[in-house]
């Protein structure tokens, strides 16, 4: 009996100590929220999606944004900054499941991720239990859209993007 006990100990601690760990991080802290204004735009319109990310656990998480190396002030930010297809990557696609043409500068060169986040400023955005982080994006920055054509949206949300243990963790709304 003591023998089990033991052993039963070992296990629970080492479940602990491991769950604990720094580069365990999971993403089923995160609920990712999309909002459009409305669901038809005009030509000459921007097409603002509004992002909610919101801490669903009981601790503090946190994750990382990009800014362009040109912002100076975190409120002073034009309608749909270039460096917004990094941790958020709005994939917008036609109802045959084409995807619409990326006009992003930096993923139309063909430039390789580090790279391209080498010269963005990282930034870690901390929430407290129950917090809610909320992020505007211009799609008409980040694709070009056809003209008559309905399209549907989903979000690739990176949080550790940058980080080389966990950058490929992804969330999908």
């Amino acid at each position: 009996m003591k023998r089990f006990y033991y052993i039963f100990t070992l296990l629970t601690c080492a479940v602990v100590m491991f769950s604990n760990s720094s580069d365990c991080r999971e993403t089923y802290a995160f609920n990712v929220n999309l909002h459009l204004e409305k669901q038809k735009f005009h030509s000459s319109e921007d097409i603002m999606l509004d992002i909610r990310i919101k801490n669903i656990t009981d601790d503090e998480i946190s994750f990382y944004i990009y800014d362009s190396p040109v912002r100076s002030d975190l409120f002073d930010k034009a309608r749909g900054d270039n460096a917004d297809y990094t941790t958020f990557k709005p994939v917008i696609f036609d109802m045959k499941g084409k995807n619409a043409e990326l006009v992003v500068p930096y993923i139309i060169s063909g430039k390789a991720g580090k790279e391209t986040l080498s010269w963005m400023k990282k930034r870690e955005i901390r929430l407290g239990a129950g917090e809610t982080f909320m992020h505007t994006q211009n799609l008409k920055r980040i694709y070009n859209f056809e003209i008559d054509k309905n399209y549907r949206l989903k979000m690739h949300f990176f949080p550790f993007i940058g980080d080389a243990a966990d950058e490929n963790k992804v969330i999908i709304s």
